[in-house]
């Protein structure tokens, strides 16, 4: 008898235990059309997107003046299927493009990867005359992956100025951005809320002042060895920037990231000193010659470093690789590419493949659309250095953006996937490899799976997991655009593990997703390991102002410009710097109080003595041509503001 009623009452607790563990502590599942709809807020557009847009736009206009050099905003945020985490904020892509045009006859392909192509050199003779071709007869491929001058005469300056590593400091955090070179070009990944004690470099003291102080004596430089006021355009520029800091009623806007940045460069742009004081107006370009001619050599001379031991505070860094701590991450891809003149091999064929998807009118768009090459060793038998690769980003761009909803909504499920459970893998089998699966699985499904159902959605997610798992076990996943086994050379063993792996997310997607979710915690610390090179690079840029500053690459791109023509140099710099003003006025009011604006900017334009004519000529008149055709609204609010502040206190 008693042993019976021990049995029930331990029967009783394990039912207990059980019942509590269901019900207590554990977060519920979510439905599919919960997580899908997460998934969709996790995928809008954010302000940050446009802002790389209008990035790109302005450096293509300043390099219209000069050359057909260009760069563009591609992958995930062009397509729009980014997914953004907490942990991980995803990539932006930019393409950097030569203004040499490979002409298609040059192209000679792999037979076995024909997505893989060696670019004859003796085509492009007259174009690079004095690159030294590997075999007698192939364009190196360091022409892109090293950006040599050859290839971009005036972006390469560009493309190093953006992705040069930085540190920056939140109110209560450092911010870190290192470069690492990739197969086809660099990525600047960008470390936010880092504890990595050999990065921080707190030790260091504010190097502002030095990197002022040099920046301007090369303005100096500039001006009177050319006897030009090429620097007038950039002065009325900093000016105004250094004026709207100072207005700024926020109490950590000498924090900002922007500030950190470019704050040294905006102060000796915008600076004002005894030697020249002669000048009244900030479109002056005055200072004693006198003064200038007998200061020369000290001028030229760069500030002493901060001399800062890497032993500082007993620390010591060098000696092997650094684990950096980080809650967050984002990155920048710059790829070098060249246009393709002419239309590549296979694209006949591909156009007239029978499908039900995509749309005839997408096809016709895609097959008249640009392609490029990019340098990237081939999948097997590389040859490194004239391996190139054929780019269909345009393409790509377009089927991602004729997708249905569906279709949307399977990668996103995708992607979701791969940063969770496919984690380890993700270097391995890419979210290139699973937008390829789908649009192959998309070419011929029944039309009417691809109703925006979420039984469909389901539907489409099994049948590309399934096609996925054959191609693992088979390792061969044909590109999209071209006949290319993208898993060509892929391990067999590591194939087999990613294939079982699926097999398991297949039996239960749902439950698979509601573990992406579930890892979506706030305050987790990420790590990863930086290389003992890396570090030591980065510490040595900090402890050299110059350095770390940029400004060699910044006078660099101004000497190349006006070398080649001041007038341009002057026309791309008064079209660039107005047409970017309304674009910086809304960044700069984005979380402002509108009604302490209005007296912040009267006393900056008055401050700074702005002469009526010359601000006039640059910035008004294009604001009042602009906004006098819209009607107010969110976005044009702090434009129209500025003006009528501005007509207000100029014709005072």
């Amino acid at each position: 008898m008693a042993s019976n009623t021990a049995c029930w009452i331990i029967c009783f607790i394990l039912v207990s235990i059980c019942l509590s563990s269901f019900t207590g502590l554990e977060e519920p599942e979510l439905s599919l059309q919960e997580m899908i709809a997460r998934l969709i807020e996790m995928n809008k557009p954010v302000v940050n997107d446009d802002r790389q847009n209008k990035y790109c736009s302005y450096v293509m206009r300043l390099l219209s003046y000069f050359s057909g050099e260009r760069c563009m905003v591609a992958g995930s945020t062009q397509e729009q299927t980014r997914l953004r985490i907490r942990q991980d904020e995803g990539d932006f892509d930019y393409l950097i493009i030569s203004a040499i045009s490979i002409p298609v006859s040059a192209l000679e392909y792999r037979e076995d990867l024909p997505c893989f192509v060696h670019i004859n050199g003796l085509h492009l003779v007259d174009q690079l005359p004095t690159v030294q071709l590997i075999d007698g007869r192939y364009l190196p491929s360091n022409l892109l992956s090293e950006t040599r001058p050859e290839a971009f005469k005036h972006i390469r300056d560009f493309h190093k100025l953006l992705s040069n590593f930085r540190r920056t400091r939140g109110r209560n955090s450092l911010h870190v951005a290192l470069d690492h070179n990739i197969k086809p070009g660099k990525t600047l990944v960008s470390y936010r809320d880092v504890d990595c004690p050999a990065l921080d470099m707190k030790h260091v003291k504010s190097n502002t002042k030095l990197i002022s102080d040099y920046f301007k004596q090369s303005i100096d430089e500039q001006i009177f060895e050319r006897k030009d006021d090429l620097m007038s355009p950039l002065k009325i520029g900093a000016n105004l920037v250094n004026a709207f800091t100072k207005a700024d009623i926020k109490s950590d806007s000498d924090g900002s990231i922007f500030l950190q940045t470019y704050g040294s460069i905006i102060d000796a742009l915008s600076f004002e000193t005894a030697e020249n004081t002669s000048c009244q107006n900030i479109t002056d370009t005055c200072p004693n010659e006198e003064f200038y001619r007998k200061n020369k050599q000290s001028m030229c001379m760069k500030p002493k470093s901060n001399n800062i031991d890497d032993n500082t505070n007993g620390e010591e860094f060098g000696k092997g690789d650094v684990i950096l701590k980080y809650k967050s991450k984002s990155s920048k891809d710059f790829i070098p590419a060249f246009p393709l003149a002419g239309k590549p091999r296979f694209l006949d064929e591909w156009k007239q493949r029978k499908r039900v998807w995509p749309p005839e009118h997408v096809v016709d768009d895609i097959y008249n659309s640009e392609f490029f090459v990019v340098a990237k060793p081939a999948l097997t038998k590389r040859e490194r250095n004239k391996d190139f690769c054929l780019a269909y980003n345009n393409g790509e761009i377009k089927l991602a953006r004729a997708m249905t909803s569906v279709q949307k909504k399977v990668v996103l499920i995708l992607k979701a996937i791969k940063k969770s459970l496919l984690q380890d893998y993700s270097e391995i089998l890419t979210t290139f490899h699973w937008k390829t699966a789908v649009y192959w699985n998309s070419e011929t499904l029944n039309s009417l799976l691809l109703e925006d159902k979420e039984d469909n959605v389901l539907k489409l997610l099994i049948k590309v997991l399934d096609y996925m798992i054959n191609c693992l076990r088979s390792r061969e996943l044909q590109h999209f655009f071209i006949p290319s086994n993208l898993f060509a050379g892929m391990n067999e063993n590591i194939s087999f593990e990613i294939a079982n792996k699926i097999t398991e997310i297949r039996e239960n997607p749902i439950k698979a997703l509601n573990a992406f979710f579930a890892g979506q915690t706030f305050d987790e610390v990420k790590y990863e390991k930086i290389p003992a090179e890396k570090v030591a690079e980065f510490r040595k840029a900090y402890n050299d102002p110059i350095e770390s500053s940029n400004i060699d690459i910044l006078i660099a791109i101004l000497k190349r410009f006006s070398s080649e023509s001041k007038e341009k140099v002057r026309a791309a710099l008064h079209d660039v710097l107005t047409d970017a003003l309304p674009f910086f006025i809304e960044e700069m009011a984005r979380r402002r109080d509108k009604s302490q604006v209005n007296l912040a900017l009267k006393q900056m334009i008055l401050s700074n003595q702005i002469r009526k004519e010359s601000f006039i000529d640059m910035v008004v008149n294009h604001l009042f041509d602009k906004v006098r055709k819209k009607e107010v609204n969110d976005k044009n609010i702090s434009q129209i503001f500025l003006t009528l502040i501005l007509q207000k206190v100029l014709n005072q």
